[in-house]
């Protein structure tokens, strides 16, 4: 017996199931929570066809989206508040890596409105990444999320993308800092420390690792870091 009804698809399912993929942070994570195959998730976001009510029930609990609005689209998205709250930052990625069916979601977290206003940060300009490598320890610990000002944009396809409209060469990017760079064909997370001759140390808070100079021609800075969220 099918699972499904495909002459009842409801309008906009797929994408409010693709929402509950980025809440849990990949379609395979969802398949994990909610012990549904991966394909047959990837099924209904592409509105191939559609789950049953119970189906449904069991990716908004997984998920934390309210079951009303992932069925219908209407009433707030959360239970116990209002979805006008939150600001939803996406991921920086810049290079994709494939979950097991070669299909990419990407990954948001929600910061509220008001605290963003706080500090003075604007939610267009916003992304997160996760940290890798011990070289900011003990400040940046591997698989800390990191909210990052963004001096560039994503642009490409959705398993390709490219860094885009950024710092200009030459242009300061302030005071002393924790910053995003790209590096040497890749991003990592350092302190800069500019001089008074236009160039920047960049340091690691791990003395383990060396400082080492760099002409502000010959540096990418991709944006700077402004929140540090850790689990403990």
């Amino acid at each position: 017996m099918h699972e499904y009804n495909e002459e009842r698809a409801v309008p906009g399912l797929g994408s409010r199931i693709e929402e509950a993929a980025r809440s849990a942070e990949s379609v395979a994570e969802l398949s994990r929570r909610t012990r549904l195959s991966t394909s047959v998730l990837w099924k209904w976001i592409k509105g191939e066809s559609e789950p049953t009510a119970g189906k449904l029930l069991m990716i908004a609990g997984a998920a934390g989206l309210h079951p009303h609005w992932l069925l219908t689209g209407t009433g707030p998205k959360r239970p116990g508040g209002s979805d006008d709250e939150f600001a939803y930052i996406n991921n920086l990625k810049v290079e994709y890596s494939d979950d097991d069916d070669g299909q990419v979601v990407n990954t948001r977290m929600a910061f509220r409105k008001d605290w963003l206003k706080m500090h003075g940060l604007a939610p267009e300009k916003l992304s997160f990444l996760t940290a890798k490598g011990d070289a900011m320890d003990p400040t940046i610990r591997p698989g800390d999320s990191l909210l990052v000002t963004v001096y560039f944009h994503n642009q490409g396809t959705a398993h390709k993308q490219d860094l885009v409209k950024g710092l200009a060469p030459g242009q300061r990017a302030g005071q002393e800092g924790i910053f995003v760079l790209k590096l040497d064909g890749g991003l990592v997370v350092k302190r800069l420390q500019p001089d008074l001759e236009g160039g920047y140390h960049v340091r690691s808070d791990n003395p383990r690792y060396e400082p080492i100079y760099k002409k502000a021609d010959d540096l990418t800075i991709v944006g700077k870091v402004e929140w540090i969220g850790r689990r403990l």
